[in-house]
């Protein structure tokens, strides 16, 4: 039988699974959240692991190798070193939730009895790996940024044929990622979950006080310790929830944040907004300014290294735009935050990577690589990992929520022409189509759906599911063959990138777009933009080709299916519900569509 590596991230957030067989290929992968309704579920993923044995047809006795994202005790360390008051309280508080907090693999020794090897691997070596050995690339530099691991915010990395060095670091309280977060605190927003919302505030406003935030920061000519964070208005040592010191304000020389006085952004008075919106373009353009740093010094000495890029700041959109224009070959893949170490966990467990002892520049080897025994494989897939229904089964599933009026289409072209045809009735919809997506965007999968021509499209999809704030843009998914007329040639290349195939780069539209697409155009010009191949077989690549046959741009705006607060929908069940729950017009489960009129 085949064995399986397992990787798992849990115990802080976005808990997940990833599972590896023995040909290397990636075979499964998805959050936790996904199955258990929970956001940012920190759990134990037992639902996405459950999930994954059935979907796969193999059971626990056939998981041979296991690997953890990070070093729990050493994270502990970092706390009580940070928080000596409260290290007690803190550390209680995780053993009474989570009584093997401290050694997280406990909990699945009697899971799997016949794992023959587990180990756990540094929280930002999993990240790496989770991108660097997805490809057979035998020479590669890693970067990976993020709020903290252990101890190290930013880390990066030498890769030669199965042997993995850091060459440099920065450790908290330097750290871009909980920069950013203190500022996704400040703002109103909540850490790890809103960040994404002050990405899309900051094209509303202008960086005027992106000086002001730079001359809190040291960028230093060392790409062994790159920048470094003055902590006179952060607390950025995990100290505090807030993140930043009353004294911010003093800096940005406002008396009182308006988001404070009034958290629903929709509300706020113009000149109120303005000010939050001017306080998020600087930190954006600060974080940009700082992630290009770090990868022009790596380019002084590893010009010809195709670079891998991860964690939780490889999520910022605006930031890898700029990364693509200055630095071209860098690569990701779709979950770059906390959920990507199961990968990452998953694939060093696979090759039995072990630090070298007597090697102070702290590196990590895998013998099997090295020695070639067997090398890691390029994955064909990284984006629709998790499970799926067959068609035939969705019956079942309809009956069983109370669905007993529905369209059944005997094939996918009758499917696909009705799809079409409601969309271009401006009907907003679900689509519920093949297998989950891995990563936190909706690239097809579990999407909602609409036309993009119309002005009111974008209120029209917050009115009828996503209820959330205005500012906040919505992506277009479109055909490869369309990326030149899509985009501004003067500014983007006329090929799109693999990473637009994840919807983790924003691009710059063509005037032509921008006036053409007013609902998946942001205020500055720019969408973040998923491209489909056309000559692939998924749906959405075949509706928006159905949709050019009928003289409708093969441009659709592609938004996650799940409403405000909650996971996207993972489930037949998920998505009924929130059909229920809402006014999107039609939802297509596989090739069968619920119709409102028919409940």
């Amino acid at each position: 039988m085949d064995h399986h590596s397992l990787g798992l991230s849990y115990g802080f957030h976005d808990s997940a699974i990833c599972l590896i067989n023995s040909n290397g290929e990636i075979v499964f992968s998805a959050q936790e959240e996904r199955y258990s309704r929970i956001k940012n579920d920190s759990g134990f993923p037992s639902r996405a692991l459950n999930t994954a044995l059935n979907y796969l047809g193999i059971n626990n006795s056939l998981i041979t190798h296991i690997g953890y994202y990070e070093n729990a005790m050493l994270k502990a360390a970092r706390i009580c070193l940070f928080n000596p008051k409260s290290c007690a309280e803190k550390l209680i508080r995780r053993l009474s939730e989570k009584p093997n907090y401290l050694n997280p693999l406990d909990d699945v020794t009697n899971l799997f009895p016949n794992a023959e090897y587990k180990n756990y691997y540094p929280h930002h070596l999993s990240h790496l790996a989770s991108v660097l050995l997805t490809s057979n690339q035998t020479k590669a530099i890693g970067v990976v940024i993020d709020g903290v691991g252990e101890y190290q915010s930013t880390s990066i990395w030498e890769y030669s044929s199965g042997k993995i060095t850091l060459i440099g670091e920065t450790k908290i309280p330097d750290s871009i990622g909980l920069l950013y977060a203190s500022i996704t605190s400040f703002l109103g927003f909540k850490v790890n979950d809103g960040e994404y919302k002050v990405m899309g505030l900051a094209s509303y406003g202008k960086p005027i006080f992106h000086e002001k935030i730079m001359n809190q920061i040291e960028l230093l000519n060392d790409i062994k310790y790159p920048y470094k964070i003055n902590q006179e208005f952060f607390d950025l040592s995990g100290g505090s929830q807030l993140m930043y010191k009353e004294s911010l304000c003093e800096l940005f020389g406002i008396n009182t944040v308006p988001a404070s006085t009034c958290p629903d952004y929709d509300l706020l008075s113009d000149s109120d907004f303005k000010v939050c919106a001017d306080i998020a373009a600087s930190i954006q353009l600060a974080t940009e300014d700082i992630i290009s740093h770090i990868f022009k010094l790596i380019k002084v000495d590893y010009n010809d290294c195709p670079i891998y890029y991860s964690g939780g700041v490889a999520l910022n959109c605006k930031a890898n735009m700029k990364l693509l224009a200055n630095f071209a070959d860098v690569r990701l893949q779709p979950a770059c935050g906390d959920a990507g170490g199961a990968m990452g966990a998953a694939l060093l467990a696979k090759y039995k990577f072990e630090k070298e002892l007597n090697d102070s520049r702290f590196t990590f080897k895998s013998s099997i690589i090295a020695e070639k025994q067997k090398l890691p494989i390029p994955q064909r897939n990284l984006i629709f990992l998790g499970d799926s229904i067959e068609n035939n089964k969705v019956y079942a599933h309809l009956r069983l929520n109370g669905v007993n009026n529905y369209c059944s289409f005997q094939d996918d072209i009758s499917m696909l022409n009705q799809a079409a045809e409601d969309i271009q009735k401006n009907s907003i919809i679900g689509w519920f189509q093949g297998r989950l997506e891995w990563g936190p965007r909706s690239l097809g999968s579990r999407s909602i759906l609409a036309s993009p021509l119309g002005k009111d499209t974008q209120d029209r999809i917050n009115m009828a599911v996503k209820y959330r704030e205005r500012f906040r843009p919505f992506a277009p998914v479109i055909l490869k063959s369309y990326f030149k007329e899509m985009v501004d040639l003067e500014i983007e290349e006329g090929i799109p990138h693999e990473i637009h195939n994840m919807m983790l780069s924003t691009v710059k539209l063509s005037e032509k777009s921008r006036n053409l697409f007013p609902a998946c155009t942001h205020i500055d010009g720019t969408a973040r933009i998923q491209v489909v191949d056309d000559q692939g077989n998924l749906k959405i690549a075949m509706l928006l080709k159905q949709l050019a046959k009928n003289g409708h741009p093969p441009v659709l705006v592609n938004t996650s299916f799940n409403v405000k607060g909650e996971p996207i929908v993972g489930s037949i069940t998920d998505a009924i519900t929130t059909f229920f729950n809402t006014e999107l017009d039609y939802l297509y489960i596989e090739n069968n569509r619920i119709s409102r009129e028919d409940l």
